[in-house]
């Protein structure tokens, strides 16, 4: 059976720049230079300008949705033209055809360099090679970079890597020297509107589905049971990605960094209970030229497991040059987040977040869309990659600052003496609040090492829904949230001042960072006065405005006075009740794991997970493998087999011809004095108890007990889980 894992620990953050906040970049620049059309032409809706580089073309509602081939790799097949006196359904993105200036930022279209650009870059390739000589560009050699866990993250060391495989992996970092560019090719990344006022609302749902009851997805509510039972659509939300080189600057730190059509963070994929999603990803990482894989966290990938993004696991890395079309369904809805699986790519800029709408849980006014927090670094991510596996730095170096939507300030003067560009005042986010009006959060931790504390000043958190799965609503002041955790709240805007902070800060006892406070301001506006659009309406085809840092109060609130309690620990799991029933049965099997380290003879230290430091073969898949009838693996691939093994001496042994397990019992016993990330790929795991030392047997609320997709291991501590494998035999 296959738990696969989201290698939680995709290490670290380096990414783009200050978008329209801050006074010298409130114009929007002109129009571009020509963008080559991308094929297959797709809708632009009349609200494209107020969002991310997306396009879809649903199919009419008495059809079902054409799923291609999951497994073809081949260059996409251009899809039927849409004719153009259609009416355009309000998604949120533009064709990528269309190259028309929309926003105040550059446009979501372009998904390639223009002409220009690339001749820039032929020349900074040029003139490093005449200055710096041929070895300007050079390869360093691929690592084995070993996880712990059916997964695990980076806490506080990127050495700590998940093991997973069948049950648990690991995958490859493919480090590469990437080459500098000179100043030419210095820019700001104004295509991502997240964390500035010209970003709009999130509606309650997309609109251009049927709506049997009034809603997308009909008779289904939040007490469905959506392991079982989810809404078909019909209705495919398609994407187009090209991947590629940019040099920008999250925090004023340039840099060199990876992108989903120039944007950092990346493009927000939308979508609405029981959709199909689409996303072509054409992989343009050149110079060099490395494999790029996407996980699409917290899918249960029922029917699909294959897209679910891991080399080695469940694909081979898409090659440089080549194109990969990933088709999945929208099972779960809520609140979750997208990142590259190969390598550390998702550290070098390949994440974004996921919206899938679904059931009104509370009421609220207005959805105020991700919160994507995450530790930054300065340093590439393939030269994190390389001081991970060095017996000189045991893995041990610090984050040099902490974002709220890729977005913050830094202090220049703290700057490796590199001769890099640097701004002190690329500026924080910004959101925009109106007094007495309720608000909806999406909080994701898109970090790679770091332990995040999110809170707001003077304001009280209702929190609504952990990772995907709506919970009982309970009040908070702070969110504590491991990589990976997303958690969605209601804010009340009452407060009696104009202007509060939002924060962010990294846990000092629980990870290592040189500046662990990101910052963000909130705004409390009249919008009658200011005549600014306060919500992206469901009809409405007013184009958002861009307001500059000129326009914003700098808040002066007080923080709440909440000490880390440094147990690196999520909330206690017994406020934290699902809306959706579901008791724990009797398991089949029960697997206890151990996560300890080890030095090699290299003088690396290693993770292991069950005793096996995991390696994988990215030329050959477990799950294909598997797929083929082959059932014995090389150990140090970790795959274990969830079968039930009560009549293993019937089949003489053979594993095959076993059934699955029905439900599988994890117990995993950290050995080691730093906490994890545990994140479990397939299924939400039921928690069943956590801790400090070994585990007792006994369950919380066993009736309906806590469930996420990724939970924290405390340090020296245990964690027991449960998943019912039968309700998602396609990964096992």
């Amino acid at each position: 059976m296959k738990v696969s894992r989201t290698v939680l620990a995709a290490l670290c953050l380096i990414l783009p720049c200050q978008a329209a906040v801050s006074p010298a970049l409130d114009k929007a620049p002109g129009p571009p230079a020509q963008a080559k059309a991308a094929t297959p032409p797709v809708v632009h809706d009349k609200e494209a300008a107020a969002h991310h580089h997306q396009a879809l073309s649903p199919p009419p509602a008495h059809e079902k949705a054409a799923v291609p081939p999951a497994h073809d790799k081949s260059p996409s097949k251009a899809a039927a033209p849409i004719s153009p006196n259609k009416q355009p359904v309000p998604a949120h993105g533009v064709s990528h055809a269309d190259e028309s200036w929309v926003g105040p930022g550059a446009p979501h279209g372009l998904s390639r360099y223009t002409s220009s650009e690339s001749s820039i870059r032929g020349l900074s390739r040029l003139f490093l090679q005449l200055f710096l000589g041929p070895d300007a560009e050079h390869v360093v050699r691929s690592f084995a970079f070993p996880f712990a866990g059916f997964h695990s993250g980076f806490v506080p060391q990127l050495s700590q890597a998940v093991t997973n495989g069948h049950v648990f992996f690991f995958f490859f970092f493919s480090s590469f020297t990437l080459l500098l560019l000179p100043l030419l090719l210095t820019r700001c990344d104004r295509r991502s509107m997240l964390g500035t006022p010209a970003q709009p609302y999130f509606p309650p749902y997309l609109l251009n589905n049927p709506l049997p009851n009034g809603f997308p997805w009909g008779r289904y509510n939040k007490y469905t049971n959506y392991y079982r039972d989810y809404p078909k659509t019909g209705v495919i939300r398609r994407y187009e990605w090209t991947v590629s080189r940019g040099l920008l600057a999250a925090d004023g730190y340039l840099k060199q960094v990876l992108q989903v059509n120039g944007q950092f963070p990346g493009p927000t994929i939308e979508a609405n209970w029981g959709d199909t999603i689409e996303v072509i990803v054409h992989n343009d990482i050149r110079d060099p030229g490395e494999g790029v894989s996407f996980h699409w966290h917290g899918f249960l990938q029922e029917g699909t497991p294959w897209e679910d993004g891991v080399p080695g696991v469940t694909e081979c890395p898409i090659p440089p040059g080549a194109s990969f079309t990933y088709v999945f369904d929208a099972q779960l809805y809520g609140t979750t987040w997208w990142h590259s699986h190969y390598s550390a790519q998702w550290a070098g800029g390949l994440f974004g977040a996921i919206i899938i709408y679904g059931p009104e849980l509370v009421p609220y006014d207005f959805d105020a869309g991700p919160v994507l927090i995450s530790d930054y670094y300065h340093k590439d991510y393939f030269t994190l990659v390389e001081e991970t596996l060095s017996p000189l730095t045991g893995g041990v170096f610090f984050s040099d600052n902490n974002l709220i939507n890729g977005k913050m300030f830094f202090n220049c003067s703290l700057a490796d003496e590199d001769n890099r560009p640097c701004n002190s005042n690329a500026g924080p986010a910004v959101f925009e609040f109106e007094r007495g009006r309720t608000y909806r959060l999406r909080v994701i931790n898109a970090g790679a090492e770091g332990l995040q504390r999110f809170s707001i000043d003077g304001h009280k958190l209702l929190v609504i829904a952990n990772d995907f799965v709506p919970v009982e609503p309970y009040e908070t002041t702070v969110l504590t949230l491991g990589i990976g955790q997303r958690q969605d709240v209601i804010v009340k805007a009452d407060g009696p001042l104009d202007a509060y902070w939002m924060r962010s800060t990294i846990s000092e006892i629980c990870s290592l960072t040189s500046q662990p406070q990101a910052l963000a301001i909130i705004n409390y506006v009249d919008r009658h006065r200011t005549g600014v659009r306060n919500a992206r309406s469901l009809d409405s085809d007013v184009q958002p405005g861009s307001i500059s840092l000129a326009n914003v109060n700098i808040p002066n609130s007080i923080p709440w006075n909440i000490p880390d309690p440094g147990t690196c620990a999520n909330d206690p799991l017994a406020i934290t009740v699902p809306v959706m029933r579901l008791p724990v049965i009797k398991p089949d099997l029960v697997w206890v794991f151990d996560i300890d380290t080890f030095v090699n003879a290299s003088g690396v230290t290693l993770w292991r997970f069950g005793g096996v430091s995991e390696r994988t073969d990215y030329n050959a898949p477990t799950l294909l493998l598997s797929n083929l009838g082959n059932y014995s693996f090389d150990p140090i691939w970790n795959v274990r087999a969830a079968v039930d093994l009560t009549n293993v001496r019937r089949v003489g042994g053979d594993l095959s011809a076993l059934p699955p397990a029905r439900s599988v019992r994890i117990v995993v016993n950290n050995l080691s004095p730093v906490d994890h990330p545990m994140h479990l790929h397939g299924f939400n795991m039921q928690i069943l108890n956590e801790g400090v030392g070994r585990w007792d047997g006994s369950i919380v609320r066993p009736q309906n007990p806590e469930r996420r997709d990724v939970y924290m291991l405390q340090k020296n501590g245990y964690l027991a889980i449960q998943f019912n494998a039968i309700e998602n035999p396609a990964r096992c």
